[in-house]
Parts: C-alpha cells; sequence; structure tokens
C-alpha cells in the first residue's frame, strides 16, 4: 500500500471524450493527501505486480512532478 493517495478523481473525459469514464486524478483539489497505515513502506501508489499474466495494462501516463 502507499502511503499517500490523490485527494480527488475525475472523469478523465475533460481531456478526450475517447477516454470518457476513466478515471483520473483531479489535481484542482492538491495533489496527495496521507493513507493510513503510515507504517506502509512503497512510498507512492505503487503495484507490485507477482505474475505478469494476471496484469491487464490498458492505459500508460507518463506525468512529471515538480516539488
Amino acid at each position: 500500500m502507499g502511503v499517500k493517495q490523490p485527494k480527488g478523481w475525475k472523469d478523465a473525459s475533460a481531456i478526450s471524450e475517447e477516454f470518457k469514464g476513466v478515471k483520473m486524478m483531479d489535481v484542482d483539489q492538491g495533489l496527495y493527501q496521507p493513507v493510513l497505515p503510515a507504517e506502509a513502506w512503497i512510498p507512492d501508489n505503487e503495484y507490485i505486480v507477482y505474475s505478469v499474466s494476471q496484469v491487464k495494462l490498458r492505459y500508460l501516463f507518463k506525468v512529471q512532478f515538480s516539488h
């Protein structure tokens, strides 16, 4: 489990109607909020994959954050 998550979500149709029904992070609400338990060790919302055959990747986004 990650230690932070987006503060809110919105429909990705705001970018393109092609993405209608897909949820994306709503940066207008702020970037992140902490997630409990605080002792979680993965720094972001990442997923560990043990078997590639169990993963179906539909979208891949490249995001650049400036802190």
